[in-house]
């Protein structure tokens, strides 16, 4: 199991050059990858988002690739003499034209908007896209590694609200007996009234008995709230995506137990209905998390 939130990074050298990924992930149903790539590797866009999502299905991602010059490598960087001259001699007329006194620096030039006074030679294609490969694929490996870890600790507290379930869906079905006996009273009670003023035989009777008895099964919605609550527990050790088909089966158990809660008028069983919703509604609140 897996949370959707988490961080990964990767770095990878190659001559002259290194190339750093980082990965950050945030919760969402569907997915959403977002990458932010220097200008010279754009067309590799494509590659490195199916990269991503061969390994994550959920959540929003912050993709950031840099590629920095190697510290020993200072060709790598080219200055562009001609654009810088030119820069001085204009910015030195206007100054003597409008008289003023500061005299001009070289951090001044570099501080000039939309002006590239330094650029990066370009690196060999097959070179810097297999460096930026390898990057990626470190980072999302980083990333499952702190997701697998956060997701440890979300299946552990889930699989304990799990078994408060269970307990739960246990105390109503102990309570059966009782709730049968208190649906019979009042299913004579009913009767009873309506046989002192129609015929025994009367459709309308036998229809009011049937509703009745339907009314006041809870086997079914018991049945189907176990089996619900099985295919749940089986998800907690599942190595594939999980979220999706647990955020199902919590609908579904909601349907089961709103409807048993709403055929059941013994105290005690209302009791732990609500339980189980406020369990089942914190277990949801975690499976949000989970890709």
């Amino acid at each position: 199991m897996r949370s959707m939130t988490g961080f990964g990074s990767g770095s990878y050298s190659i001559s002259g050059a290194t190339i750093t990924t980082q990965i950050t992930s945030v919760n969402r149903k569907q997915t959403d990858i977002r990458i932010k790539l220097p200008t010279d590797i754009l067309y590799l866009e494509i590659e490195i988002r199916n990269q991503i999502s061969s390994k994550i299905s959920r959540g929003v991602l912050q993709v950031r690739i840099d590629i920095q010059p190697s510290d020993n490598y200072s060709d790598l960087l080219c200055v562009d003499d001609n654009l810088v001259a030119r820069l001085y001699t204009v910015l030195s007329d206007i100054s003597a034209k409008l008289n003023l006194d500061k005299k001009m620096t070289l951090g001044d030039l570099f501080q000039i908007p939309n002006i590239n006074i330094i650029s990066t030679k370009k690196l060999p294609n097959d070179e810097l896209e297999a460096g930026v490969l390898q990057s990626v694929g470190e980072a999302v490996e980083n990333l499952i590694h702190t997701k697998l870890e956060e997701g440890k600790r979300l299946n552990k507290d889930i699989r304990e609200r799990h078994q408060i379930l269970l307990d739960c869906m246990r105390a109503v079905e102990s309570n059966i007996p009782c709730v049968n006996e208190l649906a019979e009273k009042k299913l004579r009670e009913r009767i009873g009234k309506i046989v002192s003023d129609i015929d025994i035989d009367d459709e309308r009777l036998i229809r009011e008995i049937a509703f009745l008895t339907d009314r006041c099964d809870i086997s079914e919605e018991l049945t189907r709230l176990s089996v619900h609550l099985e295919s749940m527990e089986t998800q907690f050790s599942l190595h594939v995506p999980a979220g999706r088909k647990l955020d199902f089966l919590i609908q579904e158990c909601f349907r089961e137990i709103n409807t048993l809660g709403s055929k059941c008028n013994h105290i005690e069983t209302s009791k732990k209905v609500i339980d189980f919703k406020t369990e089942l509604e914190r277990i949801r609140e975690q499976v949000q998390n989970i890709e």
